[in-house]
């Protein structure tokens, strides 16, 4: 493993503040086939790199571990390239359209307050030295029960953050101040189509709170908060559906309606194959 101690000297003294500005930082004075035939990828491959392409993230971890240095660094040119014990790692998506599935392993965050989900503000960090492509939304460990059951609030904690490209958020006209990241739980919405599985990653929409049949929502009713899709009555009653057919539907009667919060609408779910 790669030491390069002056890899400790903070990226902006010494590194322009691009990805490939940093990844010439980090080749040295190796050349380009040099180091291509370290991460086994062709030398055009990282020539590519070199002029703006993005790796996928198996090869961004792994230029990491075999040179010693943090994710954080490489990618968003956060901290200090060699990685130190405290680091906070991001997920970063390489490929389109969303993110890659969030690592179980991924330290906490002691620099976010603690809150809940509703009422955190949702502020995305988006630091000067963050690569424009990226924004990094707010992820939770709180894991949305998909039975019955009350939720330990002692859970909805800022934990991590995870990496959505900029183009993509745009391409999807969502605001990236307005979205959450969360967990799903149990298998109430993993039908015949396997729309949302046990753990699978949600990006939250917290702009889109209104109604709309057919589309995943994550609701509260009381102390409960769901994944559903949602089907509105002519009666102004709307229907909480599971995908799973082993559930039943639950109908909220019109008098009730103001008792259901939605938090919002889910727009895009990892899953793990």
């Amino acid at each position: 493993m790669r030491k390069d101690e002056s890899l400790l000297v903070p990226s902006d003294e010494t590194v322009d503040g691009t990805f490939s500005g940093r990844l010439k930082h980090v080749i040295g004075a190796r050349s380009y086939r040099e180091f291509a035939d370290s991460m086994d990828v062709s030398e055009g491959t990282v020539r590519n790199y070199l002029k703006g392409g993005s790796p996928k993230l198996d090869v961004l971890e792994k230029i990491c571990k075999i040179e010693g240095i943090d994710l954080n660094w490489l990618i968003a040119g956060v901290g200090h390239a060699v990685k130190r014990d405290n680091s906070i790692s991001f997920p970063i998506e390489a490929a389109e359209p969303g993110f890659e599935s969030i690592s179980d392993s991924m330290p906490d965050s002691s620099e976010v307050p603690d809150s809940e989900v509703q009422e955190v503000s949702y502020q995305v960090i988006d630091k000067p030295e963050l690569d424009e492509e990226f924004i990094l939304v707010p992820g939770y460990h709180a894991r949305i029960p998909s039975k019955c059951g009350s939720l330990d609030q002692s859970e909805h904690k800022v934990k991590r953050f995870l990496a959505f490209r900029r183009k993509y958020l745009n391409y999807k006209k969502l605001e990236p101040s307005k979205l959450a990241v969360v967990f799903a739980a149990g298998d109430a919405m993993d039908g015949n189509k396997g729309t949302i599985k046990d753990n699978d990653t949600l990006l939250v929409d917290l702009n889109s709170n209104q109604p709309m049949d057919g589309k995943i929502f994550v609701v509260r009713l009381g102390d409960e908060i769901h994944p559903r899709r949602l089907q509105k009555g002519f009666d102004g009653s709307i229907t909480l559906i599971c995908d799973n057919e082993e559930y039943s539907k639950q109908i909220i009667p019109k008098e009730l309606v103001k008792d259901l919060e939605i938090i919002g609408r889910v727009v895009h779910r990892a899953t793990d194959l």
